[in-house]
């Protein structure tokens, strides 16, 4: 691709925070053109339309090295005469999990294919300005995402992606560079097709009555003051006192909320008495009688916080308000940084005189930095005035309501989604639209997402308006307050355009025990809305590429869908964080580097042997190949004089389950895992040839192996004890998620694997039991190499059915019970809980590659008591379509394969007579209790036992 495009900008900061900018580029076309591509890329992200036309999102997440650009064949949307280009621009200006922070920048370039020309290119001839209808002073989604979406629309520059509209005001864009300037560099093109774009309509409404908003709402972002300079969004320590000034207008009982951040979280002192949180239906609060006039309330925080954007409101009187210590400041905070020697008396002041005179060194928080408006606390924070719990439907009439008071719906679209809200509605002007979005009701009871802002404003301007966001969101419910409004608003129309990864879904499985059947379908779903632009581990509060979480992605996504392009992609984004890193990151494209996940990175090597088996893709794993060697030297170098893997200063998760393996402890299920990953290494190094790094590699792996089991073995418990402490004694801790990991591995000897066996199935009373899905996804996996399917299709539908009973339709995060807040679950969509859909196809089914790609290829079935199976395995190759029925004695197998795909049927014998071959030449064998059919490649037969 050749760039004449420069990248440009508006003129002003490098790095703008939460800024949206509109571009705009007219250009004259005799007569429309057949073959038109316009390419487009940008930091952070755009939304691109064509005369008035909203064509796409992008560009895919990516590390600024490998940055990519998009292409539109733009063709069916151009016309003859003017025509216009128009781009906003949103850029994050701080670090997020789905990025590294940047400078901001667009690019874009319209191509004639036929005649190889540029049309249209960025330049400083481009129009542009700052689109101040979406706010800049917002709080962050969470610390993983970027910025609450606050849109007013009385300050829209109506019509600007149209040709009629009059941009002459608009200053001239200034040129950065070309192509090849920093940080972007060389550009790529974008590997994987653009996201589905699928309307989906809520099935049901509930009118949910009149609600009092809270009188007060507070926010502060806090990493300008506590890392100046520091955009990334990495842990900090935080030692800061906040101050501000309660004012009662006369005596009585209110209720002060604070948002849930990661970590501890700041302590509550009013008038220097310190206010003791409590669980809320939400978060966490105080009820306090207080009297009439000023009040000192402070918030004192020491520790570590990876949450740096604090709400707190204010509920129970009206008239409350929030001000200052000092008049004319720029907001209602005050902030002491390490206040050291002065917090004593900074804690103790009840008047503003004592606290200016505390010694602490105050400064005033900047509005930016001090945001009035956090639609999430809004919302939780509200009481009800008026209960109602009756049916609507759209559209919806919403009686004018008072700025306090807001009348509220909660919108069900029947499953989760994630993707864009589209809304049109007629509106006085100042009407205020909050939505905030939900995954799941527990008992009655709405259950809030933890640690984000699933959450949107919409400002009305004056009549009908239709708005669609410009953040991708998930969720199953919205919960939706309308507020402010002098005169009634009509709701007409709402829907979510599902936006995932597209495609076909080519995997299938079905079969007589409907409730495995639902299972498979509801974690092939889950796994839909956990497919971006990469894998992600959920839709709502992460929405992040988890390197561990995506091994299991990994396979899942080959049993149900087979598109090879996705998971290619995922593989190399994670290989690039070893630019920075001496092991692959635990979330990539991240600017969380410094709690490195060392079973997440080992998971990777594990996910690229899969991927090849899968696909049979050597060039990918050729291309791949550098970093996996990098990485597996990285674990023989990190060796320590027990010839164990150890590595200081990362987080040791294998599991959420409360294992014995925190620092200065040396790792057991770390030093297994690292196991795994050499051999993996091996694996891919024999596939590519280098005999050299397969010996090195074979031999790494069997002396940690014999490390492992000199040093965590238990002959006393006869288990795999969770970690050596610093002072060389062994840790008296015995779980699950360890033992299970030998297991797997296959670190453990054939005869200390007969002693853990049963543990898979039933924990021993004293043994730590297995914390999550995703661990016990690894219990599936044992139990099926073992030839345990009975067992493993019991534990499914036990663990996974109860996720049905209880009306999921997505897999959770966690296991109804196992939460210790009493929720069912954190993420009531999370991908690393799918495994059923791999194992009830690879192993119910019985189809899988016993060569690369499936060229040749094992059919396995094992029905366990079942009447019949059947379903679709994609391959490179085409599906192969496997039907298994029982009954009255006999078995019956009908098999289609691909015509470059040949395979080999295994069925028990249960009689002398050799099976009937329908349809096909085959060669049958037995093997011990087994017959074994040789089928060519293409086949489609029928068998009979």
């Amino acid at each position: 691709m050749q760039f004449q495009a420069h990248w440009i900008w508006k003129r002003g900061e490098a790095i703008p925070r939460n800024v949206v900018m509109q571009f705009r580029q007219t250009f004259h076309l005799t007569q429309p053109l057949p073959s038109m591509s316009l390419h487009i890329s940008a930091d952070s992200r755009y939304i691109l339309f064509l005369n008035g036309v909203r064509l796409g999102y992008g560009p895919a997440r990516a590390f600024h090295e490998h940055y990519e650009y998009d292409t539109y064949d733009v063709s069916p949307h151009l016309a003859e005469g003017i025509n216009v280009i128009a781009v906003m621009v949103q850029h994050w200006g701080e670090g997020t999990f789905l990025q590294r922070v940047g400078r901001a920048g667009l690019l874009v370039q319209l191509d004639n294919q036929l005649t190889h020309e540029t049309v249209v290119a960025t330049t400083e001839d481009w129009r542009v300005k700052r689109a101040y209808s979406y706010r800049q002073d917002t709080v962050r989604i969470a610390c993983q995402l970027p910025w609450e979406e606050q849109f007013d629309a009385r300050l829209e520059e109506k019509g600007w992606t149209t040709t009629l509209f009059d941009d002459t005001t608009w200053e001239h864009a200034v040129e950065l560079g070309p192509v090849g300037m920093q940080p972007w560099g060389d550009l790529l093109a974008r590997t994987i097709p653009f996201l589905s774009d699928e309307p989906v309509s809520p099935v049901r409404i509930t009118a949910a009555g009149l609600w009092r908003r809270p009188e007060v709402v507070a926010a502060i972002h806090l990493l300008p003051y506590i890392a100046p300079g520091d955009l990334t969004v990495k842990k900090q320590y935080i030692d800061i006192v906040l101050a501000t000034i309660l004012q009662m207008p006369e005596k009585g009982e209110v209720t002060v909320k604070i948002c849930s951040p990661y970590g501890q979280g700041p302590q509550l002192i009013i008038d220097g008495q310190v206010s003791e949180w409590q669980p809320s239906s939400s978060d966490r609060e105080v009820e306090c009688q207080l009297a009439q006039g000023d009040h000192v309330l402070l918030l004192n925080w020491q520790g570590e916080g990876h949450d740096l954007d604090i709400t707190i409101t204010v509920s129970g009187q009206e008239g409350m308000s929030v001000r200052p210590l000092l008049e004319n400041s720029e907001s209602c905070w005050y902030i002491a940084v390490t206040p050291w020697e002065s917090r004593a008396a900074i804690l103790h002041a009840t008047t503003i005189d004592e606290l200016l005179a505390s010694g602490g060194t105050w400064q005033v928080v900047s509005a930016l930095n001090a945001p009035t408006v956090d639609v999430y606390m809004d919302i939780t924070s509200s009481r009800v005035v008026i209960e109602q719990h009756s049916q609507v439907s759209l559209p919806i009439d919403v009686p004018a309501t008072e700025p306090q008071l807001a009348q509220h719906y909660l919108i069900d679209f029947g499953r989760e989604v994630i993707g864009w809200i589209t809304f049109e509605l007629e509106a006085p002007a100042g009407a205020i639209i909050d939505l905030v979005g939900i995954e799941g009701i527990q008992k009655g009871q709405l259950q809030w997402t933890e640690y984000m802002n699933n959450s949107l404003r919409y400002t009305c301007r004056d009549g009908l308006q239709t708005y669609t966001s410009t953040t991708r969101r998930g969720f199953r419910y919205l919960v939706i307050a309308v507020h402010s409004a002098t005169a009634p608003v009509r709701l007409n129309t709402l829907l979510t355009s599902l936006s995932t990864y597209p495609g076909r879904q080519r995997g299938s499985f079905r079969c007589s025990d409907v409730r495995l059947t639902q299972i498979w379908e509801m974690c092939a779903y889950t796994l839909r809305m956990c497919t971006e632009d990469t894998f992600t581990d959920c839709p709502a509060y992460e929405q992040t590429l988890w390197t561990g979480d995506a091994y299991i992605d990994t396979m899942v996504h080959a049993v149900v869908h087979g598109d090879p392009r996705i998971v290619k992609r995922n593989l190399k984004l994670v290989a690039d964080s070893l630019r920075y890193l001496p092991v692959v990151n635990s979330q990539v494209p991240s600017d969380w580097e410094e709690d490195l996940i060392p079973n997440w990175s080992w998971l990777w090597t594990l996910g690229c042997l899969e991927y090849y088996h899968y696909t049979g893709d050597l060039q990918t794993i050729q291309e791949l190949y550098p970093a996996l060697v990098q990485q597996a030297d990285f674990i023989l170098q990190a060796r320590n004089t027990f010839g164990l893997f150890e590595m200081r200063g990362v987080w040791h998760l294998l599991d959420w389950a409360p294992l014995d393996d925190r620092e200065p402890n040396i790792i057991a299920h770390e030093n297994i895992f690292a196991v795994a990953a050499l051999r993996a290494t091996a694996a891919l190094a024999r596939i590519v040839n280098d005999m050299s790094a397969v010996e090195r590699y074979e031999q790494g792996a069997d002396q940690m192996q014999s490390a492992i089991n000199n040093v965590f073995w238990s002959e006393q418990e006869q288990a795999y004890v969770d970690s050596l402490h610093g002072d060389g004694e062994l840790s008296t801790t015995i779980s699950q998620p360890t033992n299970i990991s030998a297991l797997f591995v296959e670190v453990a000897t054939k005869q200390r694997a007969s002693v853990l066996m049963p543990a898979v199935v039933k924990k021993p009373d004293h043994w730590v039991r297995t914390g999550s899905p995703w661990m016990l996804s690894f219990n599936l996996q044992v139990l099926a190499r073992e030839k345990k399917s009975s067992e493993m299709l019991t534990m499914i539908r036990n663990y996974w059915g109860d996720m049905l009973d209880k009306g999921a339709t997505t897999t959770w995060e966690a296991f109804a019970g196992w939460m210790p807040n009493g929720r069912w679950s954190r993420s009531w969509c999370h991908a690393w809980s799918t495994m059923p859909a791999y194992v009830l196809s690879s192993v119910v089914l019985g189809i899988r590659p016993l060569e690369a790609g499936f060229a040749h290829s094992l059919i396995a079935p094992q029905l366990c008591g079942m009447s019949w199976a059947q379903g679709s395995m994609p391959t490179p190759h085409g599906e192969i379509d496997v039907w298994i029925e029982a009954e009255a004695g006999s078995l019956m197998l009908q098999v289609h394969l691909p015509s470059e795909i040949s395979a080999e049927v295994r069925l028990p014998v249960h009689k002398k007579s050799n099976p009937g071959v329908i349809g096909s030449i085959a060669r049958i064998t037995q093997v011990d209790n087994e017959w074994r059919i040789a089928l060519p490649q293409g086949s489609r037969v029928t068998i009979e036992v």
